[in-house]
């Protein structure tokens, strides 16, 4: 097809880590989340590039095309971490391919509050209200009911706002 979007680039997908989604470890396709082993963002990325790289040395013919990293949600953390390691390596079987990376939607860790964790729940009340899955009725039940106080900084929450 003259026409197809795969004459403009390829589409090339990690599952990870495993044993999320369809992916697994071994032949143990009912492995719970740690049929794997601990896993971590570091080695999470090590694992990825170790993957890339085997997929160039296997597919060859694709290191003339140009190399985009893109994600969302919590590739907010895999898909930077995986840049990191390709530059870190400066393979040039791998590294000179890379030109960009994107994220959408993406957590960008703890320290920020935006991906679980620290401080309140105001980003989650915010991405449930932007995404249409609370009403604005009941955004600003939780608004006058929570306060911004709690909203933004966490801690014991009254019984009014357990209500809303």
């Amino acid at each position: 097809n003259k026409y197809s979007w795969s004459r403009l680039g390829s589409l090339l997908m990690f599952d990870w880590p495993p044993p999320v989604g369809f992916s697994f470890c071994g032949n143990d396709t009912t492995g719970d989340g740690y049929s794997c082993g601990d896993w971590d963002d570091e080695r999470m990325a090590g694992v990825t590039y170790a993957a890339l790289a085997a997929w160039y040395l296997k597919f060859p013919h694709r290191r003339a095309n140009d190399l985009y990293l893109t994600g969302e949600s919590y590739a907010g953390i895999y898909i930077p971490k995986l840049a990191q390691q390709i530059l870190k390596h400066a393979d040039p079987q791998v590294a000179t391919q890379l030109k960009g990376f994107a994220v959408g939607d993406g957590c960008l860790g703890t320290e920020t509050e935006m991906c679980g964790g620290a401080g309140g729940p105001w980003f989650t009340l915010l991405f449930l209200y932007g995404h249409g899955q609370i009403s604005n009725l009941l955004y600003e039940r939780i608004v006058a009911q929570c306060g911004m106080d709690y909203l933004k900084n966490g801690g014991a929450a009254s019984s009014e706002c357990l209500k809303a």
